[in-house]
């Protein structure tokens, strides 16, 4: 049996990850993220009104969102697996790519795909790609009205992704 593309990158990514949690030791009061547990949040609102923004507002935006998306990902690379430090870097991604998701969206929804600003769109991209299942399923909707006008690589990867997760879906 061939399994997709996308399974094994999932695959690859949960079996990573696992030994991280399940040997993670109980939260001491003095760790980072019991520390932080309480007050982590998301940099970004998802609640943003995009409605009121114009079109180089919203590039703006998701220029915005990029540099927050980076930040987590980089700080984790400084950090060994297993680390109290490296876990809470964890933690603060998965919060971040939500609310990033969601107000990528929400711009997309307005504006569509940025098509014609390609540095714009391989943020775009980089924010997309980091989805679940079923988000990256809009997102793809939003990147193949434009297929045309981004590279043709980053274009292939979406696809065999896309199609991945949809057979995982059905």
């Amino acid at each position: 049996m061939k399994l997709p593309f996308g399974f094994l990158s999932i695959f690859s990514f949960i079996t990573l990850l696992f030994p991280i949690f399940a040997n993670s030791q109980p939260l001491k009061s003095n760790s980072i993220i019991y520390l932080f547990s309480n007050k982590t949040k998301a940099e970004l609102d998802s609640t943003i009104n995009v409605s009121k923004l114009s079109i180089a507002e919203s590039y703006s935006l998701i220029d915005t969102i990029y540099q927050v998306d980076k930040r987590y990902r980089d700080s984790l690379n400084r950090y060994n697996s297993g680390t109290t430090k490296f876990r809470y870097f964890i933690s603060m991604i998965a919060i971040n790519d939500a609310v990033n998701q969601k107000i990528l969206l929400k711009v997309l929804r307005k504006y569509g795909w940025p098509c014609k600003k390609l540095q714009i769109a391989d943020k775009a991209s980089l924010i997309a790609w980091h989805s679940n299942l079923y988000t990256f399923q809009e997102f793809f909707s939003y990147i193949n009205k434009c297929k045309d006008s981004i590279n043709a690589g980053l274009y292939s990867q979406f696809e065999d992704r896309a199609k991945a997760f949809e057979k995982l879906r059905n």
